[in-house]
């Protein structure tokens, strides 16, 4: 992730995947970073699935799915399968992770929240709140992360250093290769909320040095909600203690009294220890199905094609005078084209054109977010070049 690659899809590769996608042909479709539309092939494996009659009898068949959909993730991000659980979303996999750590007060954790999804916020506020862990609370001051000054914050008693692969507002790219490397050096696990990056951009966690990674399914990875990924390093797997327990998660075979007796309980080797069950079996099918896709396109690919419309649109909102959120570099440049400012005035004249612009585009059945003041815009593979060129006239209209 990071590098940034010239070129679009081949024109028969897109016609294919957009044929699939029957979204994309009544809407402009350019809001990845909330949700995915179902393709006709994931809807078709729910479907084939959930019309089994012997659907849910079969546990053994089900969780072949479910190892599929691990496989296929671990294969997706460059991981090991046992280095991966499955959970819920990104919330839950963000509160696995630091509920697991062995916390001791005045312990201290370094956050940017302007610029955190506000899930990963709260957990971190409760946790101050629960166990006396100080927050050393970064501000950003030009729409990027505050890098240089979050490593700054570090000290002996920094245990983990939190923030996103890609923004939550205004959606871009995090060099994280600096941080990373320090993080390494002084054994403080790196926690990536990575909902806003998987999928639509390459994604390598050997190479950026993620100690934990969070994902979700219903975003960049084309499934639907209900189920997430998290990665652990497994360096850092053998040392955490899950706070919530299930079967899944325990080494049974090495157990001798399967729970009945004060033994002390026996994890399972890596992310694994993690897993609660059961899993929900039709988002596994969904995630599989999509994940099939991914990485037949491949993600480098991939993010050519995003970030290559992203910049695209980006220049021809700023032609027409749009505030467009720019990237300090081009290799923070994602997938994702934001119009304001992360700190708005509320009400103020800029505030109110660009959600006008929202509400004008949704009428014409473009799919953006408004999010905290801001208007964004975000790609996925199956978005072309005649859906920027339709919104830009729109826009245009609008003005």
């Amino acid at each position: 992730m990071g590098e940034h690659l010239g070129g679009r899809l081949p024109a028969p590769i897109l016609a294919g995947i957009r044929s699939d996608f029957l979204a994309v042909r009544d809407y402009i479709f350019l809001d990845i970073a909330s949700c995915a539309p179902l393709s006709n092939s994931v809807q078709a494996a729910i479907g084939s699935h959930i019309s089994d009659l012997e659907y849910g009898f079969d546990k053994s068949k089900a969780m072949e799915w479910v190892e599929r959909a691990r496989t296929q993730y671990a294969e997706l991000i460059n991981a090991n399968p046992a280095d991966i659980a499955l959970t819920k979303n990104v919330s839950e996999g963000l509160n696995l992770v630091a509920s697991a750590m062995d916390w001791r007060r005045g312990d201290n954790v370094v956050v940017c929240p302007t610029l955190e999804h506000l899930n990963n916020r709260y957990l971190w506020h409760n946790l101050a709140q629960q166990k006396g862990v100080e927050l050393r609370l970064i501000s950003s001051k030009d729409n990027a992360y505050p890098l240089e000054a979050m490593i700054a914050a570090i000290d002996s008693r920094t245990r983990l250093v939190t923030l996103s692969s890609v923004s939550y507002v205004p959606g871009f790219l995090t060099p994280l290769e600096v941080i990373a490397d320090v993080c390494r050096k002084r054994d403080i696990l790196l926690l990536i909320d990575a909902a806003q990056s998987v999928g639509p951009l390459h994604t390598d966690v050997l190479a950026m040095g993620a100690g934990a990674l969070a994902v979700t399914t219903q975003k960049g990875l084309l499934g639907v909600y209900g189920l997430g990924f998290l990665y652990v390093d497994p360096r850092w797997s053998a040392r955490l203690t899950p706070q919530h327990v299930a079967r899944f998660g325990v080494d049974e075979n090495k157990m001798a009294h399967v729970g009945v007796s004060q033994e002390p309980i026996q994890w399972r080797a890596g992310a694994r220890r993690f897993d609660l069950g059961n899993h929900n079996l039709i988002a596994a099918i969904a995630a599989s199905e999509s994940l099939k896709l991914l990485l037949s396109v491949g993600t480098k690919a991939i993010q050519a094609h995003t970030v290559g419309l992203a910049i695209q649109l980006s220049r021809g909102l700023e032609r027409l005078g749009m505030p467009v959120c720019k990237p300090n570099t081009q290799r923070e440049q994602a997938h994702v084209v934001a119009l304001g400012s992360v700190l708005p005035t509320p009400n103020g004249a800029e505030f109110k054109t660009l959600l006008a612009l929202h509400e004008y585009l949704t009428q014409n059945r473009v799919r953006s977010s408004w999010r905290n003041g801001i208007l964004r815009f975000s790609f996925h593979l199956f978005n072309s070049d005649e859906d920027i060129e339709a919104v830009l006239k729109l826009v245009q209209k609008f003005i």
